[in-house]
Order: structure tokens, then sequence, then C-alpha cells
């Protein structure tokens, strides 16, 4: 193999060896995952067998970042989130276990990264309560983006704004329809 080292990928070896002596229950898996550098992805990602990193992210953290972000890996793993999904929105999912995660993370006192999903509002929910929250938070934003697009269809009258109605004419109750 290469006799030179690279420095993330020393920084992430150094990162799995204090798992091992300081959280056994994240250095044994962390043992069990291969450590893989990848310049294509962001920060950090995981498919359960294999945990890709980027180099210059790495190489651009505190040694305890790198700690807390690999247990974030970690945790998706044991936590079997690609096994949770079913037919959910995938980046809906993602943003939902990272909140759920990182408040364990957190709680445990962790460093994790600046920019790291966090948020006291999901303190102890697991990933499916996220879920749902920033599903419904995702379906009203989608139908105001529309509704201020075309203004025709107003959804079981929840509001008259921009939709060009005058509020109920008729008393036929709700339109069902859309």
């Amino acid at each position: 193999g290469n006799m030179i080292e690279s420095k993330a990928k020393d920084i992430m070896t150094k990162a799995r060896t204090r798992l091992v002596t300081g959280y056994p229950f994240f250095g044994n898996v962390a043992m069990r995952l291969k450590l893989i550098e990848d310049k294509t992805i962001e920060t950090m990602a995981t498919n359960g067998k294999v945990v890709k990193y980027n180099p210059s992210w790495v190489e651009s953290l505190l040694l305890s970042e790198v700690v807390a972000t690999l247990s974030h890996e970690i945790l998706h793993v044991t936590n079997g989130h690609h096994l949770r999904m079913g037919a959910r929105n995938h980046v809906l999912w993602n943003t939902s276990t990272d909140f759920s995660i990182n408040a364990i993370l957190d709680k445990e006192g962790f460093d994790l990264p600046e920019g790291a999903l966090l948020d006291p509002v999901y303190g102890n929910k697991c990933a499916e309560d996220i879920y749902a929250i920033l599903f419904e938070e995702y379906e009203e934003a989608k139908e105001e983006a529309s509704n201020s697009e075309s203004s025709n269809e107003s959804e079981e009258g929840e509001t008259s704004e921009g939709s060009g109605q005058s509020p109920s004419q008729d008393n036929s109750g709700e339109e069902e329809d859309g």
C-alpha cells in the first residue's frame, strides 16, 4: 500500500480510536465500517458498510468534531435509518434522522461541528415524529407557493387569501376536490 497516509485518513483513524477507547458502543461499530476518502461528498456519509469522508472537510475540523461526526454516521447505521425510510421523501427523512441523532449526541456532550442540524424542539423525538412535523411544514410551504403562482384552487377552504374567491358565497360546505 501507500507509505504516506493522507492527513485526513490519519485524523479519521484517530477519531475512530478515540471512540474505541472512550465510547465502546460507538467504537465497536466504527471498527466494522471501512473508512473511505471521497472528494465528491460534502462532509461524511455512510451506507451501513463504509463511511465516506471529504478529506478537506475533515482537515478543517477539530478532532473532537470529527469524532462527533463519525458518531453521527454510526447512529444512522445502528438506528437502521435506511431501513426505516420506507416511501418517505429522502431529503426530508435524512433531515429528520439528523435532527434526532444530533439531539442525542449533543446531550451526550459530543462536540458537533458548526452547521449541524440541532433544534431543542426535537429533543426526545424519534425520526418518524420529526418527519411528520417537517413533512407538514413542507406540504404547507409547497401549497403556499402554488397558491401564489396560480390563484384558482384553495384547498378545503382553509384560507381565502390569494384564492381569488370571496369567502363561501354558497353554503354547500367544503370543497373536496383538488
